[in-house]
Order: structure tokens, then C-alpha cells, then sequence
């Protein structure tokens, strides 16, 4: 997996699509228990020794570093009333992004 112009292209699992992250892709960090999901973007990316590693802006202006094997595709879950609940914690691509636009 590389990190060329920005870009990084890679195959989490064969049954997972190819994932495009860069500078700009939106990511929901998924806590669990009664702790809000959090929204935020990729701000950086960076080649280093163990992998890509990532730092994401949160929309309360923290920044969390990241591993980029860290980040899914699979933000999926059960519908409870109108919402769509994750089934595990983590950091996900957002599937939402584009509804927004």
C-alpha cells in the first residue's frame, strides 16, 4: 500500500471494495456506549516505517492520529427507529459524504 500525490489506494479485505483516501475524505469515529459519533476530515497523510499514517480533524477541532489499516469501508449496522446504528467501534469512511453535496 503507497501513498503517491496524496492518495492512497488499498484493499482492506478481498471482500471490501477498493477504498480512495486523501487529504479531504470525511471520516466518523464510532465510540460506543452513550459517547456521540464524531465527524471529521483526513488532514494529513505520512509514509512512515509502520504503515500510512493518518491524523483526522474532528469537528471539535482535535486531531487523532490513526493508522490508515485503522480506517474502514463498512460503516453498517441495524436500523433502530429512523437511525442507523454501527455494529462495532471504529473509524469509517463516511457513507454520507456525498448526500451532503
Amino acid at each position: 500500500m503507497a501513498c503517491v500525490n496524496g492518495i492512497v489506494n488499498c484493499n482492506k479485505k478481498e471482500s471490501d471494495s477498493k477504498m480512495n483516501i486523501q487529504n479531504g475524505t470525511q471520516v466518523i469515529g464510532v465510540w460506543g456506549a452513550m459517547v456521540p459519533e464524531s465527524h471529521g476530515v483526513v488532514s494529513s497523510m505520512q509514509e512512515t516505517a509502520q504503515g500510512t499514517d493518518v491524523d483526522i480533524l474532528w469537528d471539535n477541532g482535535s486531531v487523532h492520529h490513526i493508522m490508515l489499516d485503522d480506517i474502514r469501508n463498512d460503516y453498517e449496522g441495524q436500523l433502530y427507529g429512523n437511525e442507523l446504528i454501527p455494529l462495532t467501534n471504529g473509524f469509517f469512511i463516511d457513507p454520507f459524504a456525498e448526500e451532503l453535496m
